[in-house]
Parts: C-alpha cells; sequence; structure tokens
C-alpha cells in the first residue's frame, strides 16, 4: 500500500495550507467571473455592447473551466448591433459641434485647433478649412439656404464665410471675451451672438454691420435662438436668467427668472408660444413667454441640466444632464415620460429625431446613443470615440447621425446600415476570403486549413469541401455561370473545381512563388492569378496557356480581377497600392494610393464603377473607379481583412478576416 498522499504527485500543492490557499483562490476568481457577467449582462440591457463583452472576455480569464462566460459571448457577438462610423473627420486639436446643412450634404465642424472645416457628408472628403481665428472654434453653423456659414470662436469674433470656396466674407468684432455661440436667424438675413462678455449682438448676415446689442444680463451669455418667426431673440445666462428680446430693436420683451442656478439653454418651441430653459439647479422649466410665468418645472435629474430642447412637434422635450441620463418630457403637463439610462458619464446634449419618434443623446464617456422617444429604450450605441462626445446631431432626413469629440474627429454614422446577418463557421483556421456565388445562393470560403468550402449562403450550411490538402487555400471563386470555382494555394499553383461534384478539373502552375488569388473573366474564357513573385499573370482558361504577365509592383501581388469588360485588370499588392492595367500593352494604367499597410484585395463592383479594397491595415475601402478616390472607408474589424468583395446587386459587402 502506498504512504503517498492523495494531494501528493506532480504539480499538486505541496501542504495542505498551500492546497487550502489554493482552493480559496479558485473560489475567489469564479465568484469574480460570476460578478463580471452580471455586470455584462446590465450593461448589454443598456446597448453598451462593447464593455459588456469586455467584461465577458474578463470572465472568461478568471473562470477558463466554465463555458458560461463564453457562451454569453458568442451570443452578444451574434445579435449586437455594432456599428462603425460612415467616415471619420479630422481635426487637430477637439471638436467641439458638428452640424449638417439642410440638405444634409455637407457638414460643418467647429475645433479647437483654430478652424471649422466643411465636409462631404457622404463621402467625409474634406470641401474647405475656415482658418483666420486666432483660438479655439466653438461653434459654426450653415445658413438656412447652405451657402454661408458663420463661425464663434475665443478670439472674441465671429465669423461669416463661403460655404463653397472657404472664402471670408466679413468679421463680426465688437464682444469684448469670448464669443460661444453664433446663429443664423430662419430667414438667413441676421445672426446672433453670445459672449462671455454679458452681451448678445444682432448682425447684418450680409453685410456684417451691428445692428443691435442686448444688453442687461449680469454674467456670460450661454446660448441665443430666434423665434421661429424671427422676430425674437431668446437668450441664456450664468445669472440664473433666461430673456427675451426684440430681433430689431434690441428691447428687452420678458425677463425668465426663478432659476436657482445658471441658466445654460434656452429654446423656443415650434409654435414660439413657450421657451424651456435648462438649468444648473438641476431642473428644466417650461415657460409662458408672453406672460412670463412658469408652465412646468421639469423635476428629477440628479446634477446640472445642461440641455433642453422641444420636439419637433412641440408636445414633449428632451433633457440632458450630467448625472449621466436623459429624460423625455410631457411638454403640456410636465410628466416625464421616460429616462434614458445607459451612459456612465455627463449626457451633454440630446436631440430629437426630425419625426420625433427617436432621441440621440451625447456623453463624455465617449459614446453617443440612439433611443425609442416613446419608451426610452435604447435602440444602438456609438462607441468608437475615444473621449467626450460633446454633440450629436440627426441628418435631416434621420437616415444619419453626425457626432462632435474631444478626441479631434467628428463622425459620421449611418442609422440604416445592418448588422452581420449570419456567421459561417467550420474551418478550423483563418478565413482568407469569401465570395458570393452569380445568383447569390451560395458563398464559397478559402481557408488556411487547406480547404475551400461552398455555403449555403442563407442557411450557413456547408454545401461541399474541396481538399487541398497538403496546400493552404488563399483564395476562392465561383466562375461567371457558377458552374466552376477557381481557387489559388500556397505552392505555387491555381486549380479549377466542378462547383457542383466538388471535381478538381485543372491547375495552372507557372508563377515562381505563392499564387494568392485567381479570378475568372466575366465571360469565363480567362483566369487572372496573382503571386508572391510579384506579378499577375493572365491565362486562357480552357487550355490553360499564358497569356500577358503584369510586372511592376515592389511586392507581393495579393489579388488580381478582371474588369467587367475585359479589358484591364486591378492588382493589389503589398507595396500599400492597387494597381489598374491594361490588358492588350500589358502596362499599368493607374493607382490608389492611400491605405497604410499592404492592400490583400481589390475588387470592381458589378458595373465596374466602384472598387473595394481590403488591407492589412484593418479597413476597407470603397473607391470610385473613375476618380479613384475614396468613397468610404469600412471599420470594425479587429485584424487585418484578407478579402472584401461586393455581393452581385452592389448593395451588400462581404468581408473576411483573421479576427473570426
Amino acid at each position: 500500500m502506498s504512504d503517498e498522499s492523495p494531494n501528493s504527485g506532480p504539480g499538486a500543492p505541496a501542504d495542505r495550507g498551500l492546497q487550502a490557499r489554493y482552493e480559496k483562490a479558485i473560489r475567489l476568481l469564479a465568484g469574480a467571473a460570476q460578478s463580471d457577467c452580471r455586470t455584462a449582462r446590465d450593461l448589454a440591457a443598456r446597448g453598451l455592447y462593447r464593455d459588456a463583452i469586455a467584461y465577458l472576455a474578463r470572465a472568461c480569464d478568471y473562470d477558463p473551466g466554465s463555458s458560461f462566460a463564453a457562451e454569453q459571448a458568442v451570443a452578444l457577438l451574434n445579435s449586437a448591433d455594432f456599428h462603425s462610423p460612415v467616415a471619420i473627420l479630422d481635426h487637430r486639436g477637439a471638436v467641439w459641434s458638428a452640424q449638417f446643412s439642410a440638405d444634409g450634404g455637407r457638414i460643418v465642424t467647429a475645433s479647437f485647433d483654430n478652424t471649422a472645416c466643411v465636409w462631404n457628408a457622404r463621402t467625409g472628403e474634406l470641401i474647405a478649412t475656415l482658418a483666420g481665428h486666432a483660438r479655439a472654434v466653438s461653434h459654426a453653423q450653415f445658413s438656412p439656404d447652405g451657402t454661408r456659414i458663420v463661425t464663434a470662436s475665443a478670439d472674441a469674433t465671429a465669423r461669416i464665410w463661403d460655404a463653397a470656396d472657404g472664402r471670408l466674407l466679413a468679421t463680426l468684432s465688437g464682444h469684448e471675451r469670448d464669443v460661444s455661440s453664433a446663429q443664423f436667424s430662419p430667414d438667413g438675413a441676421r445672426i446672433v451672438t453670445v459672449s462671455e462678455d454679458a452681451a448678445a449682438r444682432v448682425w447684418d448676415a450680409v453685410t456684417g454691420s451691428a445692428i443691435a446689442t442686448l444688453a442687461g444680463h449680469q454674467e456670460a451669455i450661454r446660448s441665443a435662438q430666434f423665434s421661429p418667426d424671427g422676430t425674437r431673440i431668446v437668450t441664456a445666462s450664468s445669472d440664473h436668467a433666461a430673456m427675451v428680446w426684440n430681433a430689431a430693436t434690441g428691447r428687452a420683451i420678458a425677463t425668465l427668472s426663478g432659476h436657482e442656478g445658471a441658466v445654460w439653454n434656452a429654446r423656443f418651441s415650434p409654435d414660439g408660444l413657450r421657451i424651456v430653459t435648462a438649468s444648473f439647479d438641476k431642473t428644466a422649466r417650461i415657460w409662458n413667454v408672453a406672460a412670463e410665468r412658469v408652465l412646468s418645472t421639469l423635476a428629477g435629474h440628479g446634477d446640472s441640466v445642461l440641455w433642453a430642447q422641444f420636439s419637433p412637434d412641440g408636445t414633449r422635450i428632451v433633457t440632458a444632464s450630467a448625472d449621466s441620463a436623459a429624460r423625455i418630457w410631457d411638454a403640456a403637463s410636465g410628466k416625464e415620460i421616460a429616462v434614458l439610462t445607459g451612459h456612465q458619464r455627463a449626457v451633454n446634449h440630446a436631440q430629437f429625431s426630425p419625426d420625433g419618434l427617436r432621441a440621440v443623446t451625447a456623453s463624455s464617456d465617449g459614446s453617443a446613443g440612439v433611443w425609442d422617444a416613446a419608451g426610452g429604450k435604447i435602440i444602438t450605441t456609438f462607441a468608437a470615440h475615444g473621449a467626450a462626445v460633446w454633440r450629436a446631431q440627426f441628418s435631416p432626413d434621420g437616415s444619419r447621425i453626425a457626432t462632435a469629440s474631444s478626441d479631434h474627429t467628428a463622425r459620421i454614422w449611418d442609422l440604416c446600415s445592418p448588422r452581420s446577418t449570419a456567421i459561417f463557421s467550420a474551418h478550423q483556421d483563418s478565413v482568407r476570403s469569401a465570395r458570393f456565388s452569380p445568383d447569390g445562393t451560395r458563398i464559397v470560403t478559402a481557408s488556411s486549413d487547406r480547404t475551400a468550402r461552398i455555403w449555403n449562403a442563407s442557411a450557413s450550411q456547408v454545401v461541399a469541401t474541396l481538399s487541398h490538402d497538403p496546400d493552404s487555400v488563399l483564395s476562392a471563386q465561383f466562375s461567371p455561370d457558377g458552374t466552376r470555382i477557381v481557387t489559388a494555394c500556397y505552392s505555387n499553383s491555381a486549380s479549377v473545381w466542378d462547383a457542383g461534384s466538388a471535381k478538381r478539373l485543372a491547375t495552372f502552375s507557372d508563377h515562381e512563388d505563392s499564387v494568392w488569388s485567381a479570378e475568372f473573366s466575366r465571360d469565363g474564357a480567362h483566369i487572372v492569378t496573382a503571386s508572391s513573385d510579384s506579378t499577375a499573370c493572365v491565362w486562357d482558361a480552357a487550355t490553360g496557356g499564358m497569356i500577358v504577365r503584369l510586372a511592376g509592383h515592389q511586392g507581393s501581388v495579393w489579388s488580381a480581377e478582371f474588369h467587367p469588360d475585359g479589358s484591364r485588370v486591378i492588382t493589389a499588392s503589398s507595396d500599400k497600392t492597387a494597381r489598374i492595367w491594361d490588358l492588350s500593352s500589358g502596362k499599368a494604367l493607374e493607382g490608389l494610393s492611400g491605405h497604410q499597410d499592404a492592400v490583400r484585395s481589390a475588387h470592381f463592383a458589378a458595373d465596374g464603377a466602384c472598387i473595394v479594397t481590403a488591407s492589412s491595415d484593418r479597413t476597407a475601402c470603397v473607391w470610385n473607379a473613375s476618380t479613384r478616390k475614396i468613397i468610404v472607408t469600412l471599420l470594425g474589424h479587429e485584424g487585418p481583412l484578407w478579402s472584401a468583395q461586393f455581393s452581385p446587386d452592389g448593395s451588400r459587402i462581404v468581408t473576411a478576416s483573421d479576427d473570426a
């Protein structure tokens, strides 16, 4: 009989005290994992999906023996709606505001880098830089007709600019301290500016000449707005009051007193009969303008109310507070309708969508949230900013949102873009490419696990497996009629397969190094291959004879594809470029430069009008094939992208990455 303790042996604790401490540590880690899972559940319920995933990942580290956290993470990844911005608009300093033009085609941003910039709201392209202010620009706004822009700056001036070419039209000088806001009148004929010098001023928006000075507040004025008919102006001040003024004469009409803290914001109702004020006394108030009396006090926030605004129909009010929540109120009764909770820090701004069905919030926690305005349920969270988000605004049609942040960027978000609808998981190693069949019913994937797989695109089920042992499969593509598949392998060759029977039909093997991609021409008569030998080759698909070799890249060629008309080929290379080649001469025509790392694939849309490229810089880019300019950058992957391709109708793009 052995005298060994059951706890002895290799890897066991040396004594009972150590064993006890070991078991206690295991219990503590298991408890911590359970706590993180509960926190993740609460975060997911509030729409904070990325934070929830982080907690679940830590739970997996704490208790690797339990599958619960991993299962929850997979379920969340499958169901959550993760958005990436359509475009990122870069400044060299914090971006304080981002506003759409009336037609939704442009955005103007105001930044602490002393500039404002005008951008294409669809592509994110810079149109004009408004440079000239000596200090930070805190606000910028388009005129109602979109032809001019007014900016407000800490240099004590406001300026009027031509929105098309960025030309300075007028400088509005007269304030003695920082100008924090400048607003056009509804007809675009006048501008009102507010300043820390306790005065507001009205200006002619064409000539820049002063019309009136609104003097009466005792401390800094924080906001000013014209009434809907342009005849009055309401100002909000740190002196605890709001005032209403005759916009033509500058005469004070009414003083709205009663708040016990600074009034940060004041806004007219759509009919101009009421005003809502937001105050540091933790309340908002609704006022009858004519009677100068309070109709309702909106109490419930636990900290300063930073913003308050009516809904487009005037029936509700949304407030934003430093207590990390926003609230929606009935504008007639003053009763609370919904509390928008989920942000982790102050909510700086809140706004209704043009149809009044949703609300968007901007928070110091680095995120913006979109909410159901009726029930207060989170719809989606935009959490890609790296610092406080100061403003979030719907586009005029409600389909997009612009956010402004201290991370030196503004971002454009598409509310209509769908989340992932299916996950194809059966490969045992990295998936190198994924392609639709011409009719969109199947997908073929290529993997380092030495197989290509054909899938039912709707059911996400494997239909057939194309084995390439012992070679990694680097790309796979259907022929135009969907009857064949061409694959490219690590061992210098490409193969053609019957897409129905999964039988190999032919092999091409004249490259001097690995073949990274192989593609059919539109008519199926030719194949183009891309290789680590820095070349691409065009072949006769029936005979296997080489037609032309495309040489000129300075690094491996990762992909090559025919233009729809068959006259050109586009290649993608580790030299960070894609190139367009003329097949009659075999010479390069154009280059696409912009990625920060190797370009792994480049593909034309079905009509040849656009190109999509995928790069090791973790992005995909959509390009105009004629101008060779970027239309949109697709962000979201955490690892290098291997492939990106349009669906047959051009409405979708499928990407493949090491992160999946």
